[in-house]
């Protein structure tokens, strides 16, 4: 019987792929003209499989990776290596990328604060986005402005007098997008006074960062060997653009601002590969990179 029973239901599917390469699960409409599969319900989802992925970089399910492109599985590691922690991973042929819905990454809560797990980038009041990578060093900002400024390539159209007549970075010129802001120097030095580690490029490709960046490991029990997504935070090196204008690299060297004004100075937050890190006020005007705080 339940021989007869399965030869009914294998010739009655098997005659539905003939007849139909479309399907909708969910009603009895027909499905969406460009969707090969076609889900519809309104109090249920879609459960993709859970899969643990020790290191983004590698395929690590069965079959061939090659023809394995928009594969698509829910990882359960919040340490991946080279990757983003838990979450929805793509396989893009070559390695497993992150998804972030709405160009907001994760966020990572070290001390008291919960902070963006990236960097920013982009221009306006709350448009700002978050880079694509951990190792990215985004835009670049003047103090209490929303413009962001590449870190690479001709300036055009610098500003080089600063905004000294403002006691803090105002709500108005905050480029950290909705449900972030400009850390004050009080929770930047929060952040600080954790565990950090200075990371050489060849270190930081080895603890899996996802690529040869230098910069710093914050986070409980950070060292130079391994780096957790899922409680540390990375601080790439970048460079500055300079009160003229003139953008300046460096490999051993991050400067982060914070929302708080001393004299007529931005109080930024400065780290080296020598170990000397520290707050200091500069010269508003500078182009110094950001690390938003969730509110």
């Amino acid at each position: 019987m339940k021989k007869i029973l399965f030869g009914a239901l294998f010739l009655l599917f098997s005659g539905t792929a003939f007849v139909s390469a479309q399907v909708t699960i969910g009603t009895n409409d027909n499905p969406h003209e460009g969707a090969v599969l076609d889900l519809r319900s309104t109090n249920q989802g879609l459960l993709l499989p859970n899969v643990f992925i020790n290191d983004a970089g590698f395929f690590q399910l069965d079959g061939d990776e090659a023809v394995a492109v928009s594969m698509m599985i829910y990882n359960t590691n919040p340490d991946i290596i080279n990757g983003q922690g838990k979450g929805i991973y793509v396989w893009n042929g070559e390695n497993w990328i992150a998804v972030y819905g709405s160009g907001i990454p994760g966020t990572v809560k070290v001390g008291s604060y919960t902070w963006a797990s990236h960097n920013l980038s982009g221009s306006g009041a709350r448009a700002g986005v978050f880079v694509a990578n951990i190792y990215d060093s985004g835009d670049l900002y003047q103090f209490n402005r929303s413009t962001g400024w590449a870190s690479s390539g001709t300036i055009t159209g610098w500003n080089s007098t600063g905004d000294t007549a403002s006691p803090w970075w105002v709500i108005g010129n905050d480029p950290c997008p909705a449900g972030f802001r400009v850390p004050t120097s009080a929770q930047l030095d929060n952040l600080i006074s954790h565990p950090n580690v200075w990371v050489t490029a060849a270190e930081a490709s080895a603890a899996g960062v996802g690529a040869p960046v230098a910069g710093l490991i914050i986070g409980p029990g950070a060292n130079s060997t391994q780096f957790k997504p899922s409680s540390h935070l990375f601080l790439p090196v970048h460079g500055t653009i300079s009160v003229a204008g003139s953008f300046t690299a460096t490999d051993a060297t991050i400067f982060y601002w914070t929302s708080t004004m001393q004299g007529t100075g931005g109080i930024r937050f400065a780290a080296h590969s020598v170990g000397s890190n520290g707050f200091g006020a500069i010269n508003p005007a500078y182009g110094v990179s950001i690390r938003c705080v969730a509110i």
